[in-house]
């Protein structure tokens, strides 16, 4: 370079370089801290399958749904952690990427069973009939089943195709398919967090419809056993779990950077649901009925 352009560059560089280094070691210290909250939650979630399965030793009542749920969030939160380290970020992107794909479908398909627990949770503490359960129960059942055959439908009719093709009866659209398609590592939670997560690209139509259906489930049943359940305040820990959910749900939503505040929001849910089972059954509320 010429001596005057030197010189121009050269001051842009030492500011940038004056700048860039407070950024690199704050990305570091949220990348560090949003480590440990997902890995705080992956120990919350094996704690509550600990406590779940000192349950199954003295009751009939099925918690598999709640420990297929459990199961599910803690893949979910190992595969974000390990999108923290660098090394692996860097060799092993195919591994992140086959890691995104299998959480995106394995928490798709978990979700409609924490929505038939909650209402075989009711039913079994009499707020809601045996009916109201199996209709929730047949519902959760349809949307895996729906969620299996279309990849299914994937497998049979190929790759997805580009968005500008003709197409044909049977086809996978793109915004459809859950393991094929593109799955891209997310650019907002890479800058927010330092954290290499894949996601499907474009965003899939109807991803988060089971994680809704479920979240109006818990608030449903949550406002029915203060009610009904006759456990005085106890009646009320699924209700402040469903909130304390919301509240985390909505500070994930405010704006980018806020990732880590849905797998918090997970963590209250599972605790509350867990805490509403033991609440009903030490209370005596809890009856052995044909729910499903």
């Amino acid at each position: 370079m010429s001596g005057p352009t030197q010189q121009d560059m050269g001051g842009e560089a030492q500011v940038e370089q004056d700048t860039s280094q407070p950024v690199k070691l704050e990305r570091a210290r949220v990348r560090r801290l949003c480590v440990a909250m997902y890995v705080t939650a992956c120990a919350a979630h094996l704690a509550a399958l600990y406590g779940l399965a000192v349950y199954l030793d003295d009751s009939e009542h099925s918690v598999v749904p709640l420990v297929i749920m459990c199961i599910a969030l803690i893949f979910d939160n190992l595969t974000v952690a390990v999108g923290a380290l660098p090394a692996v970020s860097d060799r092993f992107r195919l591994v992140l990427e086959y890691m995104g794909r299998i959480r995106f479908l394995v928490v798709m398909l978990a979700w409609p069973f924490l929505m038939t627990w909650h209402w075989d949770l009711a039913c079994h503490c009499g707020v809601a009939t045996a009916a109201t359960a199996s209709l929730a129960w047949h519902l959760g059942m349809f949307l895996v089943g729906f969620f299996i055959l279309r990849e299914v439908a994937f497998a049979v009719r190929g790759m997805p195709e580009a968005d500008n093709t003709t197409r044909q009866f049977g086809d996978c659209m793109p915004t459809n398919a859950l393991i094929g398609g593109s799955f891209r590592a997310d650019p907002d939670i890479f800058t927010t967090e330092g954290l290499v997560v894949f996601r499907p690209y474009p965003p899939r139509a109807g991803a988060f419809a089971p994680a809704g259906l479920a979240i109006m489930s818990a608030a449903c049943i949550g406002l029915l056993f203060p009610v009904f359940s006759g456990l005085g305040m106890h009646g009320c820990v699924l209700l402040a779990g469903v909130g304390g959910c919301l509240a985390c749900r909505l500070r994930a939503n405010m704006g980018k950077g806020n990732h880590m505040w849905s797998h918090v929001a997970e963590v209250v849910w599972i605790a509350a649901a867990a805490g509403q089972l033991y609440f009903c059954q030490a209370h005596g509320r809890f009856q052995l009925y044909f729910c499903q």
